[in-house]
């Protein structure tokens, strides 16, 4: 009998490739059940995580956790002596709780009394006053709308009138680009106009513009003295709120702040870093010229590809990442487990068509991953997946059982390990959680479902293969041949080989879209709650929409890398790779924005209540532990499937205070919104707030931060809204107004109040989306009186004899 091929394995390129997952392992491991009992990392690492959670609300000092923790290290090792394995195996979780519960404070007092942390935290940086600070630029990305480049500086020394220190750390810094002075095409333009231009680009108060250069100031590499305004980065400090500043902390950024003009920069040197790290910084940016040189589409499929290949997302259009949030399937835009799983595809299957042994293949491909992750940046999934990816080569060079539960745990350990506060990081959890699901939950869907059809399809022609498999199986493979013969004798083909691919060929690709339906189904069961908590989001389509997506990103990844490569080499036929690349890529674009509307099921939804959610997991939980118990499993399903409806559908009201009129100044930045709250549950909404257009030195941008999308919808969603009785535009200045349009896309308003607005642009398509939505406008000037649920409304401004812009 023939062994089974290796590139069997892989699935190249057709296998279920979501998911920050390692695609090849679906080969081996689907056909088993991968329990817990066989998976000994996998408790362990739970109990780790679970120290790591409980230890911001323990008070205990850290020797008196060294000791519990060496005492139970101890009590392990003789329990290990005497081969008491079960008993040891209790110990060892308790040893890992207790080590996860040391681990943040260990964290914490690691960073040195120099280090950027510490001062900024021990206030001894001085921040009113302009800093000097030297460093070397790691990262440098042009803004959308040209109008200045975001840096991450790692710093050297910083400095001021007080003070000198040197020291280590990250600081992002905001870099905005010199004027253009321009005349005004039109010095009549209606009040209001002037901040309208500004997001657009055009300076409000001299009728200037941005003026890009055509190659960014800074790159990585580049060794600086910088003057610039410092700050400590802040959160919005509404309920509901995303943690911006623990955020940053976790990518090692500790300090904002600004650079108003590129000649308070000094190039001290360019190339710089360790000799480890300048080739890939080189490496990306030329990656990155061939990408914009080389290949001929429009700025958006461009943007795209950057996306796709190298994790660039600056350049994408804010319409797209609306787009691809809302269908769900934003994963493939940013750089996770499911690209290293197609990378590590693509390299191994290179270098086995070059002919390497195995002893030479799999350190390449290890080598690549490494240089791939690092290429994009390093983020925490990529990581994990590069991880897990190394340690499923190392198993296949050593002929050794490859067990993604222990893998899995592995990375999850070693990436908190460098920093336990990454298990709060939503990105962390839907990483590691998407590999949970499909281990326990989409692989024996597999093994059920579509493995036994794929094994019996391996090597139809042998007869004397069928008692090897089940009857059901052998008369399937019976009936195959049947059916190639048949077709033989219909077509007169001698060959049962073409015979047989007409027949398996269909075959095969229908099991393999199966398996991505299966696999996202499974990844959906914890996503679903997941994207409700964290983005208030739900996608119906989602679960279709990955059996068409997927494999196309996973063709897109490969041809584009391998043309990008061909275009240091041969120019010309990398042209062709790139038309088809970009070609693939315009069809995913228009795909997603087909899906996009809410008619296929995209639609938001608030805050669901925590016992719902832990009930949820629980059930799930206690399903997938006790399946073997046919009518306790059942029970567990049904309350799984009831708490998961009631997720989706959210039946529940809102939470108020009775009997009181409560009023909540929201934290907006720039303008206001102010939300009220009536004693008969009527609610009402004071403008929306919006940004300034030229900010984004604390990455709140215009273009890729909305105020209504980010601060003031999750704030309403925390208190369980779905719609508002009325929304009140006080005037039509963009720092009130902005936020408004998400407002009217997440929320069912009723009608919106407004005062004599001049008829801008900005003005104009607010008014026309309202209508659009079938929302009521009311007008009310001085004078006038409202009756709203039990309020009486009394209109100050403005007169109705003249038209001034506020209420």
């Amino acid at each position: 009998m023939r062994a089974r091929p290796l590139w069997f394995n892989f699935q190249f390129f057709t296998a279920p490739l979501r998911w920050r997952g390692i695609i090849f392992i679906l080969g081996d491991a689907a056909g088993r059940h991968e329990a817990p009992m066989k998976s000994p990392l996998f408790p362990v690492t739970l109990a780790f995580c679970v120290g790591i959670l409980l230890s911001g609300r323990l008070s205990s000092p850290i020797p008196q956790l060294c000791l519990a923790t060496l005492a139970l290290l101890l009590l392990m090792w003789l329990l290990w002596l005497r081969k008491k394995t079960r008993l040891c195996f209790g110990v060892a979780l308790l040893t890992f709780l207790s080590l996860g519960t040391l681990w943040p404070p260990i964290h914490e007092a690691s960073f040195q009394s120099n280090h950027l942390r510490t001062l900024v935290q021990s206030g001894k940086i001085d921040l009113a006053e302009p800093c000097r600070i030297t460093g070397i630029c790691s990262k440098s990305s042009v803004q959308r709308g040209g109008i200045g480049e975001q840096v991450e500086l790692e710093v050297e020394q910083i400095e001021n009138r007080y003070s000198r220190f040197s020291t280590r750390g990250k600081i992002r810094l905001a870099l905005y680009y010199k004027k253009a002075n321009h005349d005004r095409e039109n010095s009549d333009a209606p009040r209001g106009q002037d901040l309208l231009n500004s997001t657009k680009g055009v300076d409000a108060t001299n009728g200037s513009t941005q003026a890009a250069p055509a190659h960014p100031v800074l790159a990585a590499g580049d060794r600086i003295e910088v003057f610039a305004n410092l700050t400590k980065p802040k959160n919005f400090n509404n309920p509901g709120q995303f943690d911006y500043v623990s955020y940053l902390e976790r990518q090692g950024v500790f300090l904002v702040g600004t650079i108003k003009n590129d000649l308070l920069i000094t190039k001290l040197a360019t190339g710089q870093g360790s000799f480890l790290i300048r080739p890939i910084w080189k490496l990306r940016a030329a990656l990155l010229d061939k990408l914009n040189a080389g290949f001929t589409a429009s700025e958006e499929v461009k943007a795209a590809l950057r996306a796709l290949l190298l994790g660039e997302k600056q350049g994408l259009n804010s319409s797209v990442e609306k787009s691809f949030q809302a269908t769900g399937i934003y994963h493939v835009l940013v750089i996770s487990g499911q690209h290293v799983a197609v990378m590590a595809a693509f390299f191994f299957g290179l270098f086995k068509l070059l002919h390497l042994p195995k002893g030479a293949s799999v350190p390449s491909t290890m080598l690549a991953l490494v240089v791939y992750c690092l290429i994009t940046e390093a983020q925490p999934s990529v990581v994990r997946a590069t991880l897990m990816s190394c340690l499923f080569l190392i198993g296949l060079s050593f002929d050794r059982d490859r067990n993604l539960l222990n893998s899995l745990s592995t990375a999850a350990v070693a990436l908190l390990l460098v920093d336990p506060f990454w298990l709060f990081d939503p990105g962390f959890q839907l990483s590691f959680l998407a590999v949970l699901s499909i281990a326990l939950i989409g692989l024996p869907l597999l093994r059920y479902t579509t493995q036994p059809y794929r094994k019996a399809l391996w090597q139809i022609e042998e007869d004397s293969l069928d008692a090897q498999f089940s009857a059901r199986m052998a008369d399937f493979r019976i009936a195959l041949r049947m059916k190639i013969e048949w077709l033989g004798t219909q077509w007169k083909l001698s060959s049962f080989n073409l015979n047989r691919h007409v027949i398996i060929l269909p075959l095969k690709v229908g099991l393999h879209l199966a398996d991505v339906l299966l696999i996202s189904v499974s990844i959906q069961l914890v996503f679903f709650v997941l994207m409700i908590l964290y983005f208030h989001r739900v996608s119906l389509i989602s679960i279709l929409l990955n059996v068409l997506v997927v494999p196309l990103v996973g063709l897109i990844v490969p041809v584009g890398f391998l043309f990008l490569l061909l275009a240091f080499i041969f120019p010309m036929v990398s042209l062709l790779g790139g038309k088809l690349c970009a070609w693939l890529t315009y069809n995913l674009l228009l795909l997603v924005q087909y899906f996009a509307s809410p008619s296929w099921g995209n639609y938001r939804v608030p805050t669901p209540p925590a016992w719902l959610v832990i009930l949820y997991f629980l059930s799930l939980s206690l399903f997938l532990v006790f399946s073997h118990k046919k009518m306790f499993s059942a029970w567990c399903a049904g309350v799984a499937t009831l708490a998961l409806m009631l997720l989706l559908v959210d039946p529940f009201n809102p939470t108020f205070v009775p009997n009181h009129l409560q009023v909540t100044f929201l934290d907006v930045r720039q303008g206001d919104s102010i939300f009220l709250q009536f004693h008969d549950k009527a609610n009402m909404l004071i403008d929306g707030g919006g940004l300034l257009g030229r900010s984004f030195g604390e990455d709140f941008s215009e273009e890729s931060f909305d105020v209504g999308e980010q601060v003031v919808s999750p704030f309403l969603w925390s208190l369980g809204l779905k719609a508002l009785d009325g929304v009140v535009l006080t005037h039509a200045h963009h720092d009130h107004m902005a936020g408004l349009y998400s407002i009217l896309d997440n929320f069912r308003v009723s009608e919106i109040w407004l005062g004599q607005n001049p008829y801008t642009l900005e003005y104009v398509r607010l008014l026309k989306e309202a209508i659009r939505k079938g929302v009521i406008l009311r007008h009310y000037g001085s004078g006038d009186q409202v009756l709203f649920h039990g309020g009486q409304m009394m209109f100050l401004n403005p007169d109705k004899d003249h038209s001034p812009s506020s209420l």
